[in-house]
């Protein structure tokens, strides 16, 4: 039993992994269609914008 268990540990860790990345992908794709809609919209211009230290993103609209 704890052989079984060893071995699917790592199997469990990385689908969770893979679900986080893909989870962060649905929300960054979500933001930028919601940027271009807002440029659209307000016929302005709309910025992504992303810090990579702080892993944080966001709209700006100028």
């Amino acid at each position: 039993m704890a052989l079984i268990a060893g071995l699917s540990t790592p199997f469990i860790m990385s689908t969770l992994d893979r679900m986080e990345l893909q989870t962060s992908a649905r929300k960054v794709a979500s933001t930028l269609r919601y940027a271009r809609s807002e440029a659209i919209a307000s016929k302005k211009t709309v910025v992504f914008l992303g810090n990579l230290t702080q892993n944080q993103y966001g709209v700006d609209q100028k």
